[in-house]
């Protein structure tokens, strides 16, 4: 039973660890970095970014040793040119 107090301690850690652990792998969440993010990686040249006109975020991953995703606001101009900004922008430092 983990009715004594290192029972709880235990309980509450665990409980604690699990609740952080599903809201990593559920984020980048606004100014929270996540994991990984999934699939496969690009690894050719992208000429016409045309299409992240279309997208509502833009989720980078950054990082060599430690993966992290954070989000972005995206866009393309005429000629097909990437361009990222801040995703909450009123809340940047």
């Amino acid at each position: 039973m983990i009715y004594t107090l290192p029972g709880r301690l235990i309980f509450a850690a665990a409980t604690l660890l699990l609740v952080f652990w599903l809201f990593w792998r559920s984020c980048p969440c606004e100014l929270v970095a996540g994991p990984a993010l999934p699939g496969p990686v690009n690894t050719e040249q992208i000429a016409d970014w045309g299409f992240a006109n279309t997208a509502g975020v833009c989720q980078l991953e950054v990082g060599r040793w430690i993966p992290l995703s954070v989000n972005l606001g995206c866009m393309a101009d005429a000629q097909g040119h990437l361009y990222i900004s801040c995703w909450v922008c009123e809340r940047t430092y």
